[in-house]
C-alpha cells in the first residue's frame, strides 16, 4: 500500500544538486472551493511527465492537476484543481489514500542527505462519502478539526482548498524566505483498487523517503 514504509538500505543523495524547487505564495484566500483567487502561476503542475506511477494512464483528461502552496501568519494553504474523468473515494480519514486525494508534505528544511522520514508533517485532503475532509498522517493521526476545508467536483473537476494551522506543522519555517523540504502526490483510483499516483517528486507513495523531496520556499 502507499503507506509502507519500506526498508532500504542508507543511500545518500546529493542535496547540492539539481532539486526541483517550488515557490509558495503570500495570500489569504477564502476556503470555499471556488479558486477564483488563486490567480497566480501554480506550484506545481503534474501530468503526463509524472504519470509514471499511473496504472493505464489516459492522458491529461484521465488525470491531472494545478496545485498551489500559499502561507500568511496563521495557515498554510492548499488548493488544487485535480482534472480526474472518475472521481472514486470510498475511504475515510487514515485510509482515505487508498482513493481519490490529495497528499502534501512538508519537512523543515532542505531534504536529508540520507533517506528517512523524521519530522515529515503529512497532510491529506479527499471527499469522502462522509464529506471534505482535511486528514493529518504525521506527525499524529488526526483529522485537522482546527484548520479548515472546502472540496467541491464539477463535471470531471475536483477543486480542493484548504487551511492548515501552522500548530500542525511544527518547526515548518513560513516566514518570507523559508526553506522546507516538500513534495505532494494526487492519488488515483478509477474502480475498486488503487489506481496509483501523480508525484511531484518520490518519497510519499511508494516507499517514505524525505531525501527525494525538492524544496519549496515561503
Amino acid at each position: 500500500t502507499a503507506f509502507v514504509v519500506r526498508a532500504q538500505a542508507a543511500r545518500t543523495v546529493d542535496v547540492a544538486g539539481p532539486r526541483p524547487k517550488a515557490q509558495a505564495l503570500r495570500l489569504t484566500p477564502t476556503v470555499d472551493g471556488d479558486l477564483a483567487e488563486w490567480t497566480q502561476e501554480p506550484t506545481v503542475v503534474l501530468g503526463p511527465e509524472q504519470a509514471a506511477k499511473v496504472d493505464a494512464y489516459g492522458g491529461p483528461d484521465d488525470l491531472s492537476a494545478r496545485v498551489w502552496i500559499a502561507a500568511d501568519d496563521e495557515f498554510c494553504y492548499i488548493a488544487a484543481d485535480v482534472i480526474d474523468d472518475v472521481h472514486v473515494q470510498e475511504n475515510t480519514t487514515k485510509m482515505m489514500w487508498n482513493g481519490d486525494c490529495l497528499q502534501v508534505d512538508l519537512r523543515p528544511g532542505v531534504p536529508p542527505s540520507r533517506n528517512n522520514f523524521e519530522g515529515v508533517c503529512e497532510i491529506g485532503l479527499a471527499l469522502t462519502e462522509a464529506g471534505p475532509q482535511l486528514w493529518q498522517w504525521t506527525p499524529a493521526e488526526r483529522l485537522v478539526e482546527d484548520g479548515k476545508v472546502a472540496i467541491v467536483r464539477d463535471g470531471t473537476h475536483t477543486r480542493y482548498e484548504a487551511a492548515v494551522p501552522w500548530s500542525a506543522l511544527p518547526r515548518i519555517s513560513h516566514a518570507p524566505g523559508g526553506v522546507n523540504a516538500f513534495s505532494l502526490t494526487v492519488n488515483e483510483t478509477d474502480e475498486e483498487t488503487f489506481g496509483g499516483w501523480l508525484e511531484w517528486t518520490p518519497g510519499i507513495c511508494g516507499g517514505k523517503d524525505s531525501s527525494q523531496f525538492g524544496r519549496i520556499v515561503f
